[in-house]
């Protein structure tokens, strides 16, 4: 899968970081769907769940350097199918 965001820990200053990582939350949050089966396919949510827990981490820790706050409500997010 491509990420146009995922870059996000090249940029120089924490600030930089913080907004290109707020960004790929939202792409990441944006792929992640229902799990789905049928005939030879199916499509499963979990990795994309685990790495937008990972990210949402990263973001609280980042925005508590930049002095941004503890990110996205404390790292709670509800996804809606």
């Amino acid at each position: 899968m491509m990420w146009q965001y995922a870059d996000w820990r090249g940029y120089s200053s924490d600030a930089e970081r913080l907004a290109r990582l707020r960004l790929h939350i939202v792409e990441v949050t944006q792929k992640i769907g229902p799990d789905v089966s049928g005939g030879n396919m199916s499509v499963a949510s979990g990795s994309l769940t685990s790495l937008l827990n990972m990210l949402i981490e990263e973001e609280r820790m980042l925005a508590a350097v930049v002095g941004g706050g503890d990110g996205l409500g404390g790292g709670t997010v509800t996804l809606r199918a």
